[in-house]
């Protein structure tokens, strides 16, 4: 593969980062759901 896509690779990181932003979130909340309890 020669022909790299820049653009490709800013969408991939941002999806990756979204997804992983989005792990994160819902781990924390369930974090702050078992403190509570």
């Amino acid at each position: 593969m020669s022909h790299h896509s820049p653009f490709r690779e800013r969408v991939n990181t941002f999806f990756l980062k979204t997804v992983f932003a989005g792990d994160v979130g819902s781990y924390r909340r369930g974090v702050e759901k078992i403190n509570r309890t």
